[in-house]
């Protein structure tokens, strides 16, 4: 479906042109294209523009709460870092059962958390918002989004409920970040 130009004064278009052209609603092309590069784009983006528009990935509210995410999981990968590198946040980790610094197997997992389990979620909700291009994940993307959505909406009402007065101030958070993989799973 991609429009392929060369610069040597001749073009070939993919199978697709006439489909993307009536789309689109660009006149036909008599000549061949001028070797201006201006040219080529006009005739290129639009396709292209056309084509994420068709899956559904071109979308601004998509686009928006993919940048949500990104923040807001930023946020967390900096304090699960912090909390596995030694600092005094127990009361805001983990239940909020510890105070001070968090006993070596918490702050272990909060590590992997920060490294490995963050960093996966935040290329899945990219991938799925059309950052990334590319089929790496073995599964559905709207399916991914649901049940990211879902996990991280028991999470925030874990965070409700704790204990910790301190613990409850990241349930807003973990209840943003699934509304926004709601929004992404939820776009056409």
């Amino acid at each position: 479906m991609l429009l392929r130009v060369t610069m040597g004064g001749d073009h070939t278009f993919g199978s697709d042109y006439n489909r993307i052209k009536r789309r689109l609603h660009c006149p036909p092309l008599s000549s061949p294209l001028p070797r201006d590069r201006l040219a080529v784009r006009s005739i290129a983006l639009p396709a292209l523009e056309w084509r994420r528009r068709q899956e559904g990935r071109y979308y601004p509210r998509v686009k928006i709460a993919a940048g949500a995410v990104v923040m807001l999981l930023g946020v967390i990968i900096v304090f699960q870092m912090a909390v596995a590198l030694g600092a005094p946040l127990g009361k805001a980790a983990w239940g909020g059962q510890h105070e001070g610094v968090l006993p070596k197997r918490l702050r272990i997992a909060s590590g992997v958390a920060a490294l490995v389990i963050y960093p996966f979620i935040l290329v899945a909700v990219l991938g799925s918002a059309g950052f990334i291009e590319g089929d790496f994940l073995p599964w559905n993307d709207r399916q991914l989004m649901w049940l990211l959505g879902g996990l991280f909406m028991l999470g925030g009402i874990a965070n409700l409920v704790s204990r910790s007065t301190i613990e409850r101030y990241w349930a807003p958070v973990s209840i943003a970040i699934a509304i926004c993989c709601w929004i992404i799973a939820s776009s056409p």
